[in-house]
């Protein structure tokens, strides 16, 4: 990871087989040590963990995020009956339950990497919207999360857009984010993959 010229961080991304054939387990982690003045820098922890069934349905998923050293949030969510997600956990101290309408079902980055996989190969532009949990924005709803694709940009570039924020994002040929780009105030953060093995 780059803030402008300057390293700030890693992360590392594993998609490994579940208890049962077919099951898939999904898993990112990432350190960044961000500078906020020419003598401090603040350093984050996060990871994430997603379970996915053999028709590659989000069953559960567990989010943590540290900060210096300390724990602010960790929350799961697991799929119940009809449409729904329960989730439970703690954020800044504070215990928090609840429940989550998935109506359009839940997407997790594995589906997600399908459908963008299969949008790709179809060619030609394209707008995908789908509900996604990102409890570092919203800890009580799902958040929609638009993925679109123009006639004239480059073969394999996807623009997320998460409420204000906007991504650009290289894609490789399973869906899966090479390449990642936003801006942090006035500064650009890029997220570059150095090496990967296997397929999903």
């Amino acid at each position: 990871m780059h803030l402008g010229e300057t390293d700030v961080g890693y992360g590392v991304t594993r998609v490994t087989p579940g208890e049962k054939p077919g099951e898939r387990m999904y898993s990112y982690s990432n350190t960044t040590l961000i500078p906020i003045s020419p003598k401090d820098v603040v350093f984050n922890d996060a990871y994430e963990l997603y379970a996915y069934d053999a028709k590659s349905a989000l069953q559960t998923a567990t989010w943590v995020d540290g900060s210096n050293g300390e724990i602010a949030m960790k929350v799961t969510i697991k799929r119940g009956a009809g449409a729904k997600y329960a989730y439970e956990g703690e954020a800044k101290g504070k215990p928090l339950k609840g429940v989550l309408d998935a109506p359009r079902g839940l997407g997790g980055p594995l589906d997600t990497a399908a459908r963008l996989k299969k949008k790709l190969k179809a060619g030609g532009a394209f707008e995908l919207v789908l509900p996604e949990y990102h409890p570092s924005l919203d800890l009580t709803t799902l958040v929609d999360v638009k993925y679109s694709h123009q006639k004239s940009d480059p073969a394999r570039q996807v623009t997320v857009t998460l409420r204000e924020h906007t991504i650009t994002t290289e894609l490789d040929e399973d869906g899966i984010a090479k390449a990642s780009s936003f801006l942090i105030g006035k500064n650009k953060l890029t997220i570059e993959r150095l090496k990967s093995s296997g397929h999903p």
